[in-house]
């Protein structure tokens, strides 16, 4: 198969599905490169990429990945929540949580 490289959704979704097959590094190159083609704007694949980066331990880059999301995303429905797990992540990045 092959991916229209500049098909933003593609590579989303690619991400996506990447992810949960447990293809992580792949999910995160999808992911990473409908970032770009969107300009650093979708809140989805913030989202997204904290999950990834969550899953591989990076909890720095999930927790500013959630911030980037808060960011586009105005009006979040749940932005307490989503504020509370951008600390916890920070706080396991602090102490070098495993």
């Amino acid at each position: 198969m092959r991916l229209y490289d500049k098909s933003l959704n593609g590579h989303l979704w690619l991400g996506i599905a990447l992810k949960k097959a447990s293809k992580l590094q792949q999910s995160e190159a999808a992911l990473t490169r409908a970032n770009k083609l969107g300009g650093g704007k979708v809140a989805e694949v913030h989202i997204r990429l904290a999950e990834v980066y969550s899953e591989q331990k990076r909890y720095t880059e999930a927790a500013d990945e959630l911030e980037l999301f808060l960011k586009s995303q105005r009006d979040a429905q749940n932005d307490e929540k989503i504020r509370q797990l951008i600390k916890q992540l920070r706080e396991k990045a602090g102490s070098g949580a495993k």
